[in-house]
Order: structure tokens, then C-alpha cells, then sequence
């Protein structure tokens, strides 16, 4: 099975849907990935930062943000 990694700005596209082109852009390629049959994988470092511009940039409170 083919797998790919997102990055950190396409897991906030997705999780905030801010600039929405980029996030229906987003939404597109893992629908088609899926679709394609490929695995997409998030690494622990991408989770944590999601995590942190959450709360740091985004305003989510913490407990919204796990």
C-alpha cells in the first residue's frame, strides 16, 4: 500500500477550514488519496504542532485541542 505524509499547514487547513481554498484544496487530495487507496500518515512532531498553533495562534482552548 502507497503511503504519503501531510504536513502541519494541511492538518490546520483541515481542522480549521481558515483560507478556504487551500482547505477545500486540503479536503480534495485526501478524498482522492483515499479513493486511491493510499495511506496518509501524520507524524508525532506534525500532531504537536497542530497542537500548539491550535492553541497559540488559533485561540483553541487546550481541552478542545487534544
Amino acid at each position: 500500500m502507497k503511503s504519503i505524509s501531510i504536513d502541519t499547514c494541511v492538518v490546520l487547513r483541515l481542522l480549521v477550514g481558515t483560507l478556504e481554498k487551500q482547505s477545500e484544496q486540503a479536503v480534495g487530495f485526501l478524498q482522492e488519496s483515499f479513493s486511491k487507496g493510499v495511506r496518509i500518515c501524520v507524524s508525532d512532531l506534525v500532531v504537536a504542532e497542530s497542537y500548539h498553533a491550535l492553541i497559540y495562534h488559533y485561540n483553541v482552548p487546550k481541552l478542545k485541542a487534544i
